[in-house]
């Protein structure tokens, strides 16, 4: 997982440095530039004369998207309006997104139902899917354009609900405490479960 993390964030970062110093654009103006509520961060829902970072103006960009508006105002705290940070925090998220991308496809081609076949190419293949869709260029607007944050952390969380859904799926019954068995599986017999 390190070799794949550490290839993904390489790549990723190269195709990207250039566009690292680029400036806000279209809706990162009203997104960042004239965004009052992520100057602060506390209090996160605001009061009665400034909103907070958990309640954009609503017809901001990150309006209804709370969780994206708070990571502007962190951007906002450590950077200011400084375009390096809000661009380095997308590529961050792009490449976390590629490594839960790959670990889904390493995992989905180690499932019984493919039996080993694909056991000794499944990181190679998992590699290659990630590299694919982390580089393509439908993905550029994502990464440079910091207002669609908001895609990246869309993708990261959808990635990362397939991947948790994977290891459980895969994880022995034992290795699930959290999941309602039936009883036949706290071993009750038979006879006692007929007589309840």
């Amino acid at each position: 997982m390190l070799t794949t993390f550490g290839v993904l964030a390489l790549t990723v970062s190269a195709l990207y440095v250039k566009a690292m110093r680029s400036p806000f654009i279209f809706d990162d103006l009203p997104g960042i530039m004239n965004n009052p509520s992520i100057v602060r961060l506390w209090p996160p829902i605001g009061d009665s004369t400034n909103r907070g970072p958990f309640n954009p103006p609503p017809l901001a960009p990150t309006a209804r998207r709370p969780l994206p508006n708070l990571s502007l105002a962190l951007n906002y705290h450590f950077g200011g309006l400084r375009p390096l940070g809000y661009h380095v925090f997308n590529l961050g998220v792009h490449v976390l997104s590629a490594v839960v991308l790959a670990s889904v496809v390493r995992r989905t081609l180690r499932l019984p139902y493919f039996a080993p076949a694909w056991d000794h190419a499944a990181w190679g293949l998992s590699l290659a899917v990630a590299l694919v869709w982390a580089v393509h260029p439908l993905n550029t607007e994502a990464v440079v354009y910091v207002t669609q944050r908001t895609e990246l952390l869309v993708a990261l969380f959808y990635l990362t609900t397939l991947w948790a859904a994977l290891r459980f799926w895969s994880a022995p019954t034992s290795a699930r405490p959290w999941c309602v068995r039936p009883a036949h599986e706290h071993g009750e017999s038979d006879s006692r479960r007929s007589s309840l």
